[in-house]
Formats: C-alpha cells, structure tokens, sequence
C-alpha cells in the first residue's frame, strides 16, 4: 500500500501470515487455529477475524462458536465428521491478507473396552490396579465400589496411565473395581469387575470334614474375604505343628487321599 505523507511517497510493506497447518482433528476435541507466527515487517500490530466458510452438511457448527476470532490464535469444537475450512484475514494498515485453512475432521468412535484389570501389590490401606491399554482410549476412568453389583459411580482415577495406587483406603475392606475408557467420541463399557483386599484376609471358617472314606477324607470351608487362595495343612494331633501342607487353591473343598 502506498501513501502520499507531506509531498513524499510511502510505502507500507505487506504483513506475513503464517498458518500452521493441521493434519487431523476429531470430532468433539477443541481444534487450535494458530497464526501466532505473522508479523509485520515493521513491527506494526496485526488484526484477525477467523470466519467459517465450509462445514459438514449436519454440521451446527458456525461463526459463533469459534473462540478468540479476533485474536492470533483462534479456537473451535467440531461437532461432526468431514472437512471444515476456516478462513483468517489479516489487516494492517490498509494491506489485507486471506487464506483459508482446511481441516479434516474424524470420528474415532467409542474406544474398546479396557482388558485385564488386575489387583496387584496390597497393603493395609492401597491397592495397586493395572489394565491393558485400549485401542483409541485418550483416558481412563477407574471406578470403585464396595459391592461387585454396586453403581460404581466413584471415580478414583482419570488419565492416560494404565495403572493406578488407590490410596487412604481402610484397613480390611473388601474393594470391587471396573475400569472404562474414554476418547473424544465417548466412552466405553465398563470393564469386568475385579475385588481386592486391604490387609491380611479373614480367618476361614467353617471347616469340617465330611465323606470319610477308608483312604480319604473331603474337607471343605467358608470362603473368606480377601483371599485369593488357600493353604490346608494336616497333622496327626489337634496340638501338632500343622507344617504339612497338602492343599494350596482357590477352592473351598479338597479331598486327601
């Protein structure tokens, strides 16, 4: 642009605008419309208006719902698949410049569900849980309730990790889990349930012997919460030692032959 100022030519050089390209974007997952980089040969300050020029025919999207639209960097929420284009134009001083910025957008779709949840190390008061990653998950959703049938509606973790210490929990409880994952799109199913137990597990109960044969006997018990498995030991006095293990399982029954 040229002026005439007190009998001398001046010429105003022309900004550069700078876009940064954008290789794909997902549905419901805020996109950054970045021109942060134009400037002004002479220092001069800048202004910007991002205008939507192309949408998806389902689309809702429009002017109104593009963030900071005068601003370097602009910001939008595509709410449905397909190629979105905004245009930016930069103004400075009488010089006018205008491109368009072409964005495809994707919908990934609900992530799978999470698989192996798993309780691991125990103590008193944690329990650490991990899982598999799931294909498309950005995060995770751990939930916890005190009944495998129960809501889980209490969330102790969200993030990207696939493992997590749950903390500050009391001494002797019994504790269900499910995890879920999440992305952009929604979120998955819950996870199958899996329970821990802080601390040492309850004492069995229950034993007694039944079906005495010539050559054996079955033994069986009440499960205990909190365990895992079980050690049956034998001894030939109710005083004895009780150092002959003859049974480590997961069952409550076991017949020594």
């Amino acid at each position: 642009l040229v002026f005439l100022l007190l009998g001398c030519w001046f010429i105003n050089p022309e900004p550069f605008l700078v876009l940064k390209d954008i290789d794909v974007a997902y549905v419901n997952q805020r996109v950054l419309l970045d021109a942060s980089e134009s400037y002004d040969p002479e220092g001069e300050e800048l202004s910007f208006t991002w205008e939507l020029l192309v949408k998806p025919a389902d689309s809702t999207m429009d002017n109104s719902k593009i963030s900071n639209n005068t601003e370097t960097i602009a910001s939008f929420i595509p709410d449905k698949p397909g190629e979105y284009i905004i245009r930016v134009t930069l103004e400075d001083m009488g010089n006018v410049l205008t491109a368009p910025l072409t964005i495809n957008v994707v919908d990934l779709g609900a992530p799978a569900v999470p698989a192996d949840l798993a309780v691991g190390e125990t103590t008193a008061t944690s329990l650490v849980l991990t899982w598999g990653a799931s294909t498309d998950a950005t995060e995770y959703e751990l939930v916890r309730d005190t009944s495998a049938t129960g809501a889980f509606t209490n969330i102790v973790y969200t993030g990207d990790l696939t493992t997590f210490t749950d903390t500050g929990l009391t001494g002797g409880t019994a504790c269900f889990y499910a995890v879920r994952a999440t992305n952009y799109s929604g979120e998955s199913a819950l996870s199958d349930v899996v329970s821990g137990f802080t601390g040492v597990p309850a004492v069995p109960t229950g034993l007694a012997i039944s079906d005495a044969g010539p050559a054996s006997l079955t033994a069986g018990w009440d499960a205990s919460v909190g365990a895992t498995s079980y050690e049956l030991y034998r001894d030939t006095s109710n005083s004895g030692a009780f150092d002959t293990k003859v049974y480590e399982g997961g069952y409550t029954i076991y017949v020594n032959t």
